[in-house]
């Protein structure tokens, strides 16, 4: 590359091509062969060969000569950037070819909830291999899962989609892919050039956009007037499991006491200040209430680990059916049995014992 780069140098580029000065006096003008004279030897890289001088003039022929060099100079650079992107281009691919027999291995998987645990786990962690390539395919499968508004919901709330979805797209020819490589590194590209590549990239960005705002989710032990359909979350001890094809039913039952008040007096013998006013302290007598759940969940999808009772799991869920039965036990116990009946979305983890064994997303 040392001898090319000698050629920008319009008198180097002249010995090379072995281009005197024509025989002159002492006090004649120098003048030279102008290759202007000829046609234009690259008209890919020499767009104002028209334009340029074509009298033999020393410093006309010498201008003509650094075009010349400049030309060969990016033509030679544009060539061995892309040459040298090959090797980077095949290891790339090779990456990105073995994360798509990867993605295409865990498709196979028939139980949505492990598809997508195994899917994530695929995500690469090497900033060289994150961005391009197969990591679209899996981005993209990744939101096929979502294939409903309930689970697009809740991938949001679980913050699913991948940060630098932005950045993310499909790994192109090695001819777009080392042109868009030495794009970033020299002045090789012509203006067009250069729109074009950067165009094809910017279209290959295909993935959806990240969901603005993740929805409100329902505590089923808040203390609250339900409304249903609404999107549940529910951390409990299995009841029961009952498996059927890829899903099954869960149910389960907790409790949850709180304190409510009975009746209030003011005092004859105490006082508070609040406000900057003085005013008689309250004696207040407690009750507790008891709100009692009873959830049943069906799912068309359950991880296939083997979910035991008494495992505790984290459950997303839509809500359809509500029924509450309130009972008093004279004035300071009440008791709220409050049934929940719906569609499971997805099992968000598993913990058996201390241990958490299986989340949705590792």
């Amino acid at each position: 590359m040392q001898g090319i780069n000698s050629a920008l140098c319009a008198n180097n580029l002249r010995k090379a091509a072995k281009i005197e000065p024509y025989p002159h006096g002492p006090y004649d003008p120098v003048r030279m062969w102008n290759p202007r004279k000829a046609a234009n030897p690259d008209s890919q890289w020499i767009r104002n060969w028209d334009s340029l001088p074509d009298t033999e003039g020393y410093n006309e022929s010498d201008k003509v000569f650094q075009v010349l060099g400049t030309a060969l100079v990016k033509k030679a650079n544009r060539a061995g950037c892309e040459a040298d992107y090959k090797a980077e281009y095949d290891r790339r691919k090779k990456a990105a070819d073995e994360l798509d027999g990867k993605i295409t291995e865990v498709l196979k998987e028939p139980a949505a909830h492990d598809r997508i645990h195994e899917l994530v786990l695929l995500r690469p962690q090497d900033s060289k291999s994150r961005l391009v390539g197969a990591r679209f395919r899996l981005e993209r499968e990744l939101g096929v899962q979502a294939d409903v508004q309930a689970r697009k919901d809740a991938f949001a709330w679980l913050h699913m989609a991948a940060i630098d979805s932005a950045d993310i797209r499909p790994l192109l020819s090695v001819e777009s892919e080392s042109k868009y490589a030495c794009l970033q590194s020299g002045e090789f590209y012509f203006e067009e050039e250069r729109t074009a590549i950067t165009d094809e990239i910017k279209n290959s960005k295909a993935l959806p956009p990240n969901p603005s705002k993740a929805p409100d989710l329902v505590s089923l032990t808040d203390n609250r007037e339900f409304k249903v359909p609404f999107m549940g979350i529910e951390t409990a001890k299995v009841g029961s499991i009952t498996r059927s094809g890829t899903g099954g039913t869960i149910t389960y039952e907790s409790s949850r006491d709180d304190t409510f008040i009975v009746s209030c007096k003011n005092s004859t013998t105490r006082v508070v200040i609040e406000n900057n006013t003085v005013r008689p302290d309250k004696s207040c007598t407690y009750g507790t209430i008891t709100y009692a759940n009873s959830v049943k969940l069906t799912f068309a999808d359950l991880p296939k680990m083997a979910i035991e009772k008494g495992d505790e799991l984290e459950m997303l869920s839509q809500i359809t059916e509500h029924s509450l039965k309130s009972t008093k036990s004279g004035a300071t116990k009440k008791r709220d049995e409050r049934k929940f009946a719906g569609e499971g979305i997805f099992v968000v983890s598993v913990k058996r014992g201390d241990k958490v064994i299986w989340k949705l997303r590792p």
